[in-house]
């Protein structure tokens, strides 16, 4: 952005498939996750001092299906 603002994005995603059989009964459900961060640095210097301002913040998002059981 400037030579003394940096910016950080991270983006990630994942999902699972998710089953039980406990004597004979069977269920399953399944899951979706979502992370969504971002940053803001800077990094500036004056002598001896130094000053490195940030902010960050997150998003973070996980959908879960109803667990179904056989019965």
């Amino acid at each position: 952005l400037h030579r003394n603002i940096f910016l950080d994005l991270r983006a990630a995603t994942g999902s699972s498939s998710n089953e039980l059989d406990i004597a004979g009964v069977t269920g399953s459900f399944d899951t979706v996750r979502w992370l969504i961060t971002g940053g803001l640095s800077g990094d500036w210097r004056e002598g001896p001092w130094r000053f490195t301002p940030m902010t960050n913040v997150a998003y973070i998002k996980e959908k879960q299906e109803r667990f179904t059981d056989s019965n």
